[in-house]
C-alpha cells in the first residue's frame, strides 16, 4: 500500500495473518506524508524507514530512480548535466503529477554517468537506520536464547527491547513525524550503542 493506507487495520490484520508488508512511494502521497519529493525537507526521506519499520513492513518499494524524460541528456548530442542544469518544471513527472523529483534520485551526466543526489544519500542513510532496528532486533532474539549464566541483566534486556521500536516522538502516525533529523541520529546512536553491548555476548553463540 501507499502510506496514506498502510495504517488502516486491513493490513495490521494481514500481518498477523502471516503476510509480507511493504509500502510503496510514487507520485503520491503529497504533504503532509513523507515522500522524496525534492521541495520536502531532507528528514522526510529519511523517516520514511523509520515508518515502515513502525508498520512492520519489510520492503520499501520505489518506482524507478531515473526517469529522465524531459530533462538534459547524452541523447540530444547537446551539453547536460553538471554543465547545463536541470529546469525541473520539464522533468516528465512534474508536468504529469507536479511531483517534483519523483522517480528521479540518480541524473543523467556526461556518457550517461549517473550522478548521485542528496535526496539518495539521505535515503541510503534511512535504509541504515532500518538495518540498524533490524539487527538490534535479533541481537535480542538470539541473548534471550542464552543460558542463563550469560545472558544481560533484565534492565539492559528491557532497554535493549525498547530500543527496538521506533517511538511516538521519531513518528507517530504517516503525517505526524519529527522534522527534526538529529531525533534520528539519537535514537540511532542510541541503537548502535546497544548493538556493541549485545554483540560479544552472542559472539561464541
Amino acid at each position: 500500500p501507499r502510506p496514506a493506507r498502510a495504517e488502516t487495520d486491513f493490513y495490521q490484520e494481514r500481518l498477523q495473518a502471516g503476510d509480507t508488508l511493504w509500502t510503496y512511494d510514487c507520485c503520491s502521497p503529497k504533504p503532509p506524508h513523507a515522500n522524496f519529493f525534492i521541495d520536502q525537507p531532507a528528514v522526510d526521506h529519511r523517516v520514511l524507514f523509520w515508518q515502515a519499520r513502525k508498520l512492520g513492513a519489510t520492503g520499501v518499494l520505489y518506482w524507478c530512480v531515473c526517469w529522465w524524460p524531459g530533462l538534459p541528456t547524452p541523447a540530444t548530442g547537446e551539453d547536460c548535466f553538471p554543465r547545463v542544469p536541470f529546469d525541473f518544471a520539464n522533468a516528465a513527472t512534474y508536468k504529469s503529477f507536479k511531483a517534483n523529483g519523483d522517480g528521479l534520485l540518480l541524473y543523467p551526466g556526461p556518457d550517461w554517468t549517473p550522478y548521485s543526489s542528496i535526496r539518495l544519500e539521505v535515503i541510503r542513510d534511512g535504509v541504515e537506520d532500518y538495518e540498524y532496528l533490524a539487527l538490534l532486533a535479533r541481537l535480542v532474539d538470539r541473548v534471550k536464547k542464552l543460558p542463563a549464566d550469560r545472558r544481560p541483566d533484565a534492565a539492559m534486556l528491557d532497554e535493549a527491547e525498547r530500543l527496538c521500536l521506533v517511538p511516538d516522538a521519531i513518528t507517530l502516525s504517516m503525517t505526524d513525524y519529527t522534522k527534526a533529523p538529529q531525533d534520528l541520529v539519537a535514537r540511532r546512536r542510541q541503537v548502535a550503542d546497544m548493538i556493541e553491548r549485545l554483540g560479544p555476548l552472542t559472539s561464541d553463540d
